[in-house]
């Protein structure tokens, strides 16, 4: 995978959520003018910040 996650730790054990997807933080909304959800991943982290969007901003 190439999108943006991270990892919680809690008291030396990792937490992964009830869904498994707890340190998942690459659809933390970043730009909140672009609420909206016609367009995909608009105003989410991982639209401006991930490996593939780097690579084409290079």
């Amino acid at each position: 995978s190439n999108g943006i996650g991270a990892g919680i730790v809690i008291d030396n054990h990792l937490f992964r959520g009830s869904l498994g997807s707890a340190g998942e933080v690459g659809f933390t909304i970043i730009n909140a003018d672009n609420l909206g959800f016609k367009v995909k991943n608009k105003g989410f982290l991982e639209k401006f910040a991930s490996v593939e969007r780097i690579k084409k901003k290079a």
